[in-house]
């Protein structure tokens, strides 16, 4: 699902980084805690994960494919979690969404939250 809009939209992650160092600019340190928070929810979904699927996070090759067969539902839940603060804004929702989702991916890119499979 997620791998053909990042796709589609791929032209876009520059307005997303330039708009995210605009606000950094304005508000110092606003990129660091924006890519913590990120990470920091990213972290919680994957736990809950685990546990729900009774996964042990060290057994590598389980955890990568929970994490793959799971990675739409992850981004999903990440990105829901910024729809709050985006609500506030007057945009027409289809454009909420798809920059919630961009500015998400940008921050599993940033955060190297994406993990590389097993060799």
């Amino acid at each position: 699902m997620f791998a053909e809009e990042i796709r589609e939209n791929a032209g876009y992650m520059v307005l997303v980084e330039e708009a995210i160092n605009n606000l950094d600019d304005l508000t110092p340190n606003a990129k660091d805690t924006f890519l913590w928070a990120i990470s920091q929810k990213y972290s919680q979904i994957r736990k809950e994960l685990f546990l729900q699927n009774s996964t042990d996070p060290s057994d590598i090759e389980a955890r990568q494919e929970l994490i793959s067969s799971n990675a739409d539902k992850i981004l999903h839940a990440v990105s829901e979690e910024i729809e709050s603060t985006s609500s506030q804004l007057n945009y027409p929702v289809e454009l909420k969404k798809v920059a919630r989702e961009l500015i998400v991916i940008y921050g599993f890119i940033n955060c190297k939250i994406l993990e590389k499979p097993p060799v």
